[in-house]
């Protein structure tokens, strides 16, 4: 059905809801707040303005909320019996009154629509002249919100929490389909992401200490119900969101989400849709406006290469006149690539290329090879079986194949050439691999990071490698997995794409695929990795020939690091894998270099996809419908925001906080983050299976704690962000060589940091603001709410406080939390990996993180066949259970001293329920069942599901509030608890 039609529904549904609640209510309540109520069931006019201005921004936001706000559910009050269920009560006279104007206003708005003309014009100028009335009424009885006051629709945007920053702990995946190893202490490679994002121009980002707060003491009239339209929009918020027909507790993520998700429909575009993703997109489309918006005469340099950067990007004429000449052009400068020089010379095929560079008439048929990619994938294993069982041969039997103790045996393909020439052909092509600006993880990682045990200081780090798919776990399913076949064809067609036999490319990209196992084969997994101290192997760089005698180690880290100071008898390294580097060293003596070339320049070819012509594009896309089921690419200004938003994302969040951000949310979210600090060390208080000194070493920590709110108020200082990016230089045109000079920029930048101090509290870290998330960094020991979660479904300053505290204030338990889960309490208080926990306090933790491993890898999604990984994502499962306890009786201490709240419109829920529902309400999403695999088997957060289902049966306090029998599914006899 179209909009319109939808909207008519909408308004209907709602009248008839209303009308079925008027039998049991009577009126008595202001005309004024009644037409405040209204206007939010009712949708805004269209927008007319052009693509680049804030008003668009503006009018998007309307539109977004207005389509989700289609309530119809009635406003009779819910009490609930001692099963949890709502029941019928008697109905104050304020709310029968409520009810019964609303419902006759409903109906006269339906008049004067159907009078007007078809169903159809509530979208035009009678909803407009309606709206504007309402806003007038509101402006005459003194409403709450001035010029925005007939939009009540237009609610704030902005959030999300998952960074490539080194050593955080995040809230979300945030439908990240390529998820990096959070599981390790240190930050990305060759990446710039670690310098963070700013915010808006008037709020900053505070580093808040363990500080005061006021007390009011102000008790309110409990039968008080709130009719501003911050509560207005919270109460229709809820009434969207719920399924009523399930009882709480039964299940309580479908009871509060359910309607949600039976309402909401993912788009095409997309892999997912969640309370996340639809605040990130409200977010998107006003930097989208800042960014196509005309140039201003106070705009920085830097803004003006973002702009460049877009621009290239959304040059798609430009892109596709180039077609493959960029890569092919690689390809040339790095020798070839042996699929494609094994039957015809490179020089050939380039001339081939430049012959028919004009003509159009191979598209149709480029076309219709990406949509048989996905056939092959399904269709073509039983032509694989013989292909199949060589890559399953080598497979490991085992998932643990990369334990330290127990080498896996070598591979079985042979050299015919010297072992000098084979290190040298895949060190010459990591080196130019580095200088051209491509990524140099695919056989060794290297990076410079904070030392873990000396956080004031960067060491050279050398790690696993990195892997085509998202987990090693992957490799070992063989070609019957539809992932690994379709990243097979990928690589063939790929190869095909640039003139390669069928037939040559199918053996030889098997070739590279088993390759790629080994390497699978001989890391560790992601289980093993939690142990910070297991990861901490360091010895002078010197040391690392006892290691890996064949690898030319002087040179590799000079060329890499281009550090002419570096000296092997005195640099320090840390090794996060030795046995990793040892068996790397044993594989490359063991494989053909052609093997080697092949799968490495693969990698490259993979990552250039999204900078190439239309036909790249597409074969990428029909890889990720397989994957993530993703059906239309994303619109193209959606994924040239995401090319600005990684390297030049501090510039991005400096150019959105000037702009955008409530300085309100600073210091509500400030006083929270205080009362949920005092909740926690209260707990620490109550505990009685820790001994004292472990209590003491917690509670320094706790104190210590470091807060970021909002942005730096350096991200203010144009010539501080200008500083930052100088030599960054951006043309309209080669998108494909902007990305890559920006990656040759990002990694020298963090290479540089090498013989440089790491200052705690340094701005460029806690610089993304414009991003839907928080984070918690162990180095640091500091907690970070950038601007663009204060807002949205999780913090409204017009909404009353037990929905913050449920919203972000459950948020701000989970950050703080991770400083003391499986991984974070192995730092202390000044962000050094230190054992502070004395043996029986460590063993009890244990005991109770494996409750918490039991419970969650007990949690199941039988429709899809999958089940959580306890172990991976334990961290974030204890912070769940322990961020809601803390924010619940923060809450309730906060009552205490500012007194109760009043009530929502049409609801007859307590503050406590409230506070339940508010919490489970932020994690309302629907998944595509691909995805939701792939979040399963390379994510460490649990499903949406289970982090509402299971922090919440293990509290009593939710059992409490909502009168759950013992043995109900949301009120469990065995409980989990850490904290």
């Amino acid at each position: 059905m179209n909009t319109n039609n939808i909207n008519t529904y909408r308004l209907t549904s709602t009248g008839e809801a209303l009308q079925r609640q008027l039998q049991r209510q009577k009126p008595a309540t202001s005309t004024t707040t009644i037409a405040t109520t209204i206007a939010t069931m009712a949708p805004p006019p269209p927008a007319s303005t052009t693509i680049g201005t804030t008003e668009y921004a503006d009018q998007q936001l309307q539109r977004r909320h207005a389509n989700s706000n289609n309530n119809n559910h009635a406003c009779g009050p819910v009490k609930l019996d001692q099963h949890g269920r709502p029941e019928q009560q008697q109905i104050t006279k304020l709310t029968k009154w409520l009810c019964a104007i609303i419902f006759v206003l409903v109906l006269v708005v339906l008049a004067l629509v159907l009078l007007d003309g078809p169903i159809v014009s509530l979208r035009t100028s009678r909803a407009n002249k309606f709206l504007e009335q309402i806003s007038q009424s509101l402006s005459a009885n003194g409403g709450q919100q001035t010029s925005e006051a007939g939009r009540l629709l237009a609610a704030s945007s902005d959030d999300h929490f998952m960074s490539s920053m080194p050593s955080t702990d995040s809230l979300d995946d945030n439908d990240h389909t390529d998820q990096t190893d959070s599981d390790d202490n240190s930050g990305g490679h060759d990446s710039v992401n670690q310098i963070p994002l700013p915010h808006r121009t008037r709020p900053r980002l505070t580093n808040h200490q363990h500080g005061s707060r006021t007390t009011t003491n102000k008790l309110r009239d409990p039968d008080a119900i709130c009719m501003s339209p911050g509560c207005v929009r919270a109460a229709a918020q809820i009434l969207n969101n719920m399924d009523n027909q399930t009882r709480p507790c039964d299940d309580f993520y479908q009871f509060a989400c359910g309607r949600w998700i039976q309402t909401q429909v993912i788009p095409d575009e997309k892999t997912s849709l969640s309370v996340f993703s639809q605040n990130t997109a409200d977010l998107n489309i006003k930097l989208r406006a800042l960014i196509e918006r005309a140039p201003r005469d106070e705009d920085p340099p830097i803004v003006g290469q973002m702009r460049n950067m877009y621009a290239s990007c959304m040059n798609l004429s430009d892109i596709e006149a180039r077609g493959d000449e960029p890569l092919l052009d690689v390809l040339r400068d790095l020798g070839g690539w042996p699929v494609l020089t094994s039957s015809a010379s490179l020089g050939s095929l380039m001339s081939k290329r430049e012959a028919s560079s004009s003509g159009s008439s191979s598209s149709n048929t480029n076309r219709q090879q990406q949509q048989q990619l996905v056939r092959r994938t399904r269709q073509g294993q039983t032509a694989r079986r013989t292909q199949r069982s060589r890559l399953e041969r080598r497979q490991s039997s085992s998932d643990d194949g990369g334990d330290e103790s127990t080498p896996p045996d070598a591979p079985t393909t042979v050299s015919t050439t010297s072992a000098n020439t084979k290190q040298a052909n895949w060190l010459d092509i990591i080196i130019k691999f580095r200088q051209r600006g491509f990524s140099h993880d695919m056989i060794i990682d290297l990076s410079v990071v904070p030392d873990v045990r000396n956080s004031r200081r960067y060491i050279i780090e050398l790690d696993q490698s990195s892997l085509g798919l998202p987990d090693r776990s992957y490799y070992f399913k063989g070609m019957n997995d539809t992932t690994v076949a379709a990243y097979y064809n990928l690589m063939v067609e790929s190869a095909v794409m640039l003139g390669a036999s069928r037939m040559e490319a199918r053996r030889q990209m098997l070739e590279a695929l088993e390759f790629e196992t080994s390497l699978a084969k001989i890391s560790m997994p992601r289980e093993q990795r939690r142990n910070v101290t297991r990861l901490y192997n360091k010895m002078v760089a010197r040391d690392l020939y006892k290691l890996a005698p064949n690898i030319d180690w002087q040179r590799y880290l000079k060329s890499l690091l281009k550090d002419d100071q570096l000296d092997l008898g005195q640099d320090e390294v840390i090794v996060k894998a030795p046995n990793f580097i040892k068996q790397i060293d044993l594989l490359l003596q063991t494989t053909e270099p052609r093997i080697v070339a092949n799968y490495m320049i693969w990698r490259i070819v993979r990552h250039s996809m999204g900078g190439l012509s239309r036909r790249w594009r597409e074969l990428s896309h029909s890889y990720s419908t397989v994957t993530t089921g993703r059906q239309v690419e994303e619109p193209r200004w959606e994924q040239c925001l995401g090319s600005i938003d990684g390297t030049l994302g501090t510039a991005l969040s400096a150019f959105y906080v000037k702009n955008h951000f409530n300085e309100r949310s600073k210091a509500a979210a400030l006083e929270m983050v205080e009362y949920i600090r005092e909740e926690f060390l209260r707990i620490l208080d109550e505990i009685d299976w820790m001994d004292e000194e472990t209590r003491d070493e917690a509670r320094l920590k706790a104190r210590a704690i470091a807060t970021y709110i909002g942005y730096p108020e350096e991200l203010l200082q144009d010539e501080l962000v200008e500083e930052l990016y100088s030599g960054v230089k951006m043309a309209r045109t080669n998108f494909y060589q902007n990305v890559r000079s920006l990656r040759i920029w990002s990694t020298d930048y963090a290479f540089g940091q090498l013989r440089k101090p790491n200052k705690r509290g340094d701005w460029k870290k806690h610089a993304r603001a414009a991003v839907v998330n928080a984070y918690y960094n162990s180095l640091e020991n500091s907690i970070e709410f950038p601007a663009g979660i204060l807002q949205g479904a999780f913090f409204d300053s017009e909404r009353p406080n037990y929905m913050n505290f449920g919203a972000i204030g459950y948020v701000i338990g989970h950050e703080i939390t991770h400083g003391f889960d499986d991984r974070g309490r192995q730092f202390d208080k000044d962000g050094n990996d230190r054992n502070w926990w004395k043996p029986k306090t460590d063993a009890r933790f244990k005991e109770r993180a494996q409750c918490i491993i039991d419970q969650y890898g007990n949690f199941s999604l039988p429709e899809q066949n999958l089940r959580v990984n306890g172990v991976i994502t334990q961290g974030e499962n204890i912070a769940d259970n322990g961020g809601i306890k803390e924010a619940y009786r923060a809450y309730r201490r906060w009552t205490k001293d500012h007194g109760r709240e009043a009530r929502l419109p049409g609801l007859e829920y307590s503050a406590d329920q409230l506070f339940w529902i508010s919490a489970a309400n932020i994690w309302c999403g629907k998944f595509r069942p691909e995805v939701l695999k792939l979040r399963i088997n390379s994510g460490v957060h649990s499903p949406a599901k289970f982090r509402v289902v299971g922090p919440l049966s293990n509290s009593p306090e939710f059992a409490q509030s909502f009168n759950c029998p013992a043995g109900s599914p949301m009120n469990p006899h065995k409980k989990c608890s850490v904290w």
